[in-house]
């Protein structure tokens, strides 16, 4: 399946676009993606055009799920997509984060003393991770109010 950022209407050709999981991989799996993005923007998943080498029905949408996430509006910010693959080869969207380096002298302030010993060393930098929104859109989903006209429909029978 490949992931598809931002693809326009008009002009169906992804802008970003992505293989994350092979057919045959192992699973479950998390594959992790790394973005700069701000405001909301989508994130498609979707079968890539080697589907049809195994049987996929021509002319179907090759649609699996879209991932709306709402990340800052005021900056250009990396924004790390983590999606899943479990068990039953399903996917879906684990976590969206903002991921933001702390500046050194930030991070010297919180360590302290740890700080002195561990100048010599060379460390990462330190990352401040901000979970964000997102909800997820899948072709065969049922609104709330789909769902419960169809069982309405059933318990009338």
């Amino acid at each position: 399946a490949g992931m598809e950022v931002d693809a326009d209407a008009s002009d169906p050709t992804p802008t970003n676009s992505v293989v994350m999981f092979e057919r045959g991989c192992n699973f479950p799996i998390v594959r992790r993606v790394t973005l700069k993005r701000s405001g909301k923007f989508t994130v498609d998943a979707m079968y890539d055009d080697s589907a049809a080498a195994y049987q996929y029905p021509e002319g179907v949408s090759k649609s699996i799920a879209t991932f709306h996430i709402s990340a800052p509006v005021d900056t250009d910010c990396k924004i790390r997509v983590n999606v899943k693959q479990d068990i039953h080869g399903s996917l879906t969207l684990s976590s969206a984060q903002m991921v933001e380096e702390i500046p050194e002298e930030e991070a010297a302030a919180e360590d302290g003393a740890e700080a002195k010993a561990d100048e010599e060393e060379k460390k990462k930098p330190k990352l401040k991770k901000t979970n964000l929104e997102f909800s997820i859109v899948r072709p065969l989903d049922w609104t709330e109010a789909e769902l419960q006209r169809e069982i309405e429909v059933e318990v009338d029978m």
